[in-house]
């Protein structure tokens, strides 16, 4: 990050014309390549050559020098503004801090008395419930018993600090108890500060160049700190056997309750953020498994049954037609597109015997089975996903597709007659 990188002809050439321009504000970041877009469909042409994340490093450092050497001023890791005080980054600002605002549109997320709601994500379902009169809101979750604690800490990141005095006051406001915050972050911001990612500047840890670039993945792993944390104190509580049978039974169901509201409410808060993303995606936004993810979806997204109805679907899917069978190992996602053949069970897998899907499926390794509906890539979608009792994904089956990516006639039928029979 500390050496020095050109800017594109390209690059150079858009921040001259934000400068002569004259705007208020700008944002200057790193876009993710998303799988379906104009911008992914491009660079997969070979019309555009992506590039790697030290580069897109060193552009940003090299756009921040241009920017302060234009006179710009830098309030938050990507925002800047000129001259004046019309660009302020409140929404940003605030959507972290907690405060109470209202969402508007399609896949807008918005926060009312501590809770956090989100509208439907399809622009053509939330267009026909506001025609309807009806209250498109699909999503809310409720805070948390440390909530107070992660926005100060996600409002400081957007400043590009550590503030330790708000960290105190919202730990005193929450429901926290026990270790202090600071004390459980210390060995965290010593290893940013050894990274160069951080600096101790009077009572506030002041992100660096390369923190502000790395700010969001920081700000990820603080939260899942103090979230690992919070679980396994509660865990502990439920084991101390000094105290009453009754008091643990209690302690035990109250931090089980806590566990699942935290679970939900991390869910909900990642979903509000990009409520189309991939389930995948979802879960390692909000440092949860991708099966904590499908219980906790909007209504009407997953309908989820126990696993053992594994054989009973695999052999009603059979008649579908060409499908496409997916496998995400997380550093590998295989997909294969034909019929679900015949299968047999044996030895306690489901054995496939077909091309070009075939192999054996351990059946009785199954927890949940989730009959998946929803929105991604601006694409209505609808699949059968399979859980292990790990909480892994062992396997998706997606409905297929023509040419025009339209879904198979009759596919779509086919799957809510098999899901209301397996669920309902």
């Amino acid at each position: 990050m500390a050496c020095r990188v050109k800017l594109s002809r390209v690059g150079r050439t858009d921040l001259t014309i934000v400068d002569q321009l004259g705007l208020d504000g700008v944002d200057h970041y790193g876009l993710n390549l998303i799988p379906g877009t104009p911008l992914m469909l491009s660079i997969e042409k070979g019309k555009l050559e992506p590039v790697t994340r030290k580069q897109l490093g060193t552009y940003y450092a090299h756009g921040t020098e241009v920017m302060q050497t234009m006179g710009w001023e830098q309030i938050s890791p990507s925002h800047w503004r000129n001259l004046g005080l019309r660009e302020r980054s409140v929404y940003n600002f605030g959507a972290k801090t907690g405060w109470d605002f209202f969402a508007f549109g399609s896949g807008a997320g918005g926060k009312l008395n501590g809770c956090s709601f989100f509208n439907n994500p399809s622009l053509a379902a939330y267009g026909k419930l506001v025609e309807a009169g009806k209250n498109p809101v699909i999503g809310m979750s409720r805070p948390t018993a440390f909530t107070p604690v992660m926005n100060a800490i996600r409002a400081g990141m957007e400043r590009s600090r550590i503030d330790p005095s708000a960290i105190r006051t919202a730990q005193l406001e929450s429901r926290m108890k026990g270790q202090d915050v600071l004390e459980l972050l210390q060995p965290l911001l010593e290893q940013y500060q050894e990274s160069g990612l951080m600096v101790s500047r009077h009572r506030f840890f002041d992100l660096t160049l390369p923190g502000r670039f790395w700010n969001v993945q920081m700000t990820q792993r603080i939260v899942a700190w103090l979230s690992g944390h919070f679980f396994r104190q509660t865990r502990a509580a439920t084991q101390d056997t000094s105290l009453p049978d009754t008091h643990i039974q209690t302690t035990r169901m109250q931090g089980k309750q806590n566990m699942s509201e935290e679970i939900s409410a991390r869910v909900a808060a990642a979903l509000a953020e990009k409520p189309t993303s991939a389930l995948e995606d979802i879960a390692k936004r909000a440092n949860v498994r991708v099966i904590d993810v499908v219980r906790n979806l909007p209504d009407g997204e997953a309908h989820c049954v126990d696993g053992e109805h594994f054989v009973d679907v695999m052999q009603s899917m059979r008649n579908w037609g060409d499908i496409t069978f997916i496998v995400n190992t997380g550093t590998v996602i295989f997909e294969a597109k034909g019929q679900i053949p015949d299968g047999s069970l044996g030895h306690g897998y489901y054995n496939l015997h077909g091309k070009p899907i075939g192999g054996h499926l351990k059946a009785d390794a199954c927890e949940l089975i989730a009959f998946v509906s929803r929105t991604f890539m601006n694409s209505e979608t609808h699949s059968v996903q399979f859980y292990a009792k790990d909480g892994t994904c062992m396997f998706k089956v997606y409905l297929g597709r023509d040419e025009g990516r339209n879904i198979l006639p009759g596919q779509v039928d086919a799957f809510k007659t098999l899901r209301d029979r397996i669920t309902g």
